[in-house]
């Protein structure tokens, strides 16, 4: 898990009021059977969800793919 600062406004990327964290996605990349996937969107939904209010977002973002916000 890696802390990085969130970037001046304007300049095309997300910015952040908060702290921001990422994690590594890579081991999905073996997971045939989805079991990883699984357990990956349960401690998202336990986890990160649980530090955001009943009106905020998160946002997921990847360099390879569209980012999205969604709403947990």
């Amino acid at each position: 898990m890696a802390a990085s600062k969130a970037s001046p406004p304007g300049d095309g990327q997300v910015t952040s009021g908060g702290a921001v964290r990422t994690w590594s996605l890579v081991a999905l990349d073996d997971d045939p059977d989805g079991v990883r996937l699984d357990r990956l969107v349960g401690a998202v939904q336990r986890g990160p969800a649980s530090t955001v209010g009943p009106h905020d977002t998160l946002i997921a973002l990847d360099w390879q793919h569209t980012s999205y916000r969604f709403a947990p």
